[in-house]
C-alpha cells in the first residue's frame, strides 16, 4: 500500500519537475522575444509578451511553492 503511494508521489514529482524545467524555458524564450520586440516597438505586442512573462513567472512560483 504505501509502496503505491510513494511510487504515485515519484511520478507525480517527476511530472512536476517536468514542468518547472519547461516552464524555465519557456520563460527565457519570452524574456529573449521581449528584449527583441522592444527594439522594434508595438504596444500590443509588448502588452502580451509582459502578460505571458508575467504568467509564466505565476506558473513557476505555483510549481515550485503550490502543492
Amino acid at each position: 500500500m504505501f509502496n503505491n503511494f510513494f511510487n504515485f508521489f515519484r511520478l507525480c514529482a517527476g511530472w512536476k519537475l517536468f514542468f518547472l524545467i519547461m516552464v524555465i524555458i519557456l520563460m527565457i524564450i519570452t524574456f529573449y522575444q521581449m528584449l527583441i520586440t522592444l527594439f522594434a516597438p508595438c504596444f500590443g505586442n509588448v502588452f502580451i509578451l509582459l502578460l505571458e512573462y508575467a504568467t509564466l513567472i505565476c506558473l513557476g512560483f505555483w510549481l515550485i511553492f503550490g502543492c
